[in-house]
């Protein structure tokens, strides 16, 4: 299904020939509209494209009587062409800088491996919902799932594709990591 697919856009895109078995009488197009604000396509990477954007996560995760709370900051640092660099920082309770390593994210698309398709689990429950975290107001997709007596849920921005929020419980515990702050141009 995925072949036929590509194979249509492709023709849509670059003209189909092959396609074209009589010739028709062209009508003018028809002007095209502006889509609305919430119906514009969401960049999911629109946070690694501008330098100096950064966003923090706080877990905190609970184990019987022991809890952990944690933070995780991203900041874009570079931004060419093709990528960017991503410097991520693990911080302390008071949110100082205890540790860090950088990635890069890829701005084009690598190619995915041909296998043969598996028998797919259950899909996940998908809604739309805005929540409000300590970083604000998000419209969100948000994802159900349950797996090995482990209940998942998350939300991600439908604007950058980011996490906002997502809490696990099990037998073992649960934890809730929140978006905190955002600074994303």
């Amino acid at each position: 299904m995925k072949k036929f697919a590509m194979i249509a856009a492709l023709a849509l895109m670059f003209g189909a020939p092959v396609f074209a078995q009589a010739k028709t009488e062209e009508k003018p197009a028809a002007p095209k509209e502006e889509p609305k604000k919430d119906e514009a396509k969401a960049d999911g990477l629109k946070p690694y494209r501008t330098k100096g954007n950064t966003w923090t996560l706080k877990t905190t995760a609970k184990y019987g009587s022991f809890e952990v709370t944690s933070f995780i900051k991203y900041e874009v640092t570079e931004v060419t062409e093709e990528k960017a660099t991503v410097k991520q920082s693990i911080l302390d309770k008071d949110e100082k800088e205890q540790s860090s390593s950088t990635f890069d994210v890829p701005f084009k698309a690598a190619e995915t491996p041909k296998e043969t398709p598996k028998e797919p689990a259950e899909a996940p429950k998908v809604v739309e919902e805005t929540i409000k975290v300590a970083a604000g107001e998000y419209k969100c997709t948000k994802t159900e799932m349950e797996s090995g007596g482990s209940k998942t849920t998350t939300w991600i921005a439908k604007d950058t594709y980011i996490l906002v929020k997502s809490t696990s419980k099990s037998d073992m515990g649960e934890s809730t990591t929140e978006l905190i702050k955002a600074e994303i141009k």
